[in-house]
């Protein structure tokens, strides 16, 4: 089941999804917001800061650590 652990004081919590990724991060009212790293299932991540679920401010890479897309303010660039 999916579901929060090792949930902090300050909001922070281990998110796990079951079969897709983990997310370290803030959450508020249900999504993602705050800063957060995101590793997807095929190995790619996302570090940086999330706004009403989405990536906004942040870099994402590859599995092999290569820097894939950068966003900025919720636009992604290649």
């Amino acid at each position: 089941e999916d579901g929060c652990f090792d949930v902090k004081e300050d909001g922070q919590c281990n998110w796990i999804y079951i079969d897709e990724a983990v997310y370290v991060e803030e959450r508020k009212a249900g999504t993602k917001n705050g800063q957060g790293t995101y590793t997807f299932a095929d190995g790619r991540n996302y570090f940086g800061e999330w706004k009403d679920g989405n990536p906004w401010w942040g870099i994402e890479y590859d599995k092999d650590g290569n820097e894939t897309a950068i966003y900025v303010e919720g636009i992604r660039t290649e």
